[in-house]
């Protein structure tokens, strides 16, 4: 038996050194243990604080998009009604635009009709004019002939009346 305590003295020499370096490391594995969890919690609680954010973000994302959904709605909507209104101006005015070509071109073929008409006038004012041009030029040079027979008439006159002045005082002189 004393062997046995001996190799059991020995074992525990051996052991319980041992054991107290066991001791001492489970006591330091266990405060890192607790410093870990504690540290676990806090990036924990971060991560619930972070994905509480990020679900709000999302939310608020979800919203936005919900917005953006409806306003495009409403302005594809709103597009297509001034497409349609352009397309129903577009045609009025072309409509409009083809009225006017057409009264344009009544209105230029009335015109040169008219102008027609204008010149034809002119044409034949222009050669009534010219025949009374002629006529009074023609009359002119009549009552110019009148004229120098008239001056000539007048120089006449006054040599007769010179001779018969001469004539009567030749006669007179003959007489006395």
């Amino acid at each position: 038996m004393e062997l046995m305590e001996t190799v059991r003295k020995a074992i525990a020499d051996m052991v319980l050194p041992e054991l107290g370096l066991i001791r001492e490391n489970q006591t330091v594995t266990n405060q890192r243990l607790t410093d870990m969890g504690q540290r676990l919690d806090d990036m924990s609680r971060q991560l619930s604080d972070q994905s509480r954010r990020i679900d709000e973000t999302n939310k608020r994302i979800d919203d936005m998009n919900k917005r953006m959904d409806a306003l495009s709605a409403d302005l594809v909507h709103r597009i297509e009604k001034t497409d349609k209104r352009m397309d129903a101006l577009s045609a009025d005015l072309i409509h409009r635009i083809d009225d006017m070509n057409k009264r344009m071109d009544a209105l230029s073929a009335d015109l040169i009709h008219r102008f027609d008409d204008v010149n034809k006038r002119m044409d034949a004012l222009s050669a009534d004019l010219i025949h009374r041009i002629d006529k009074t030029n023609s009359r002119m040079d009549r009552l110019y002939e009148v004229v120098v027979r008239r001056e000539e008439h007048q120089g006449i006159e006054a040599r007769v009346h010179r001779i018969e002045v001469e004539l009567a005082d030749l006669q007179e002189r003959l007489a006395a």
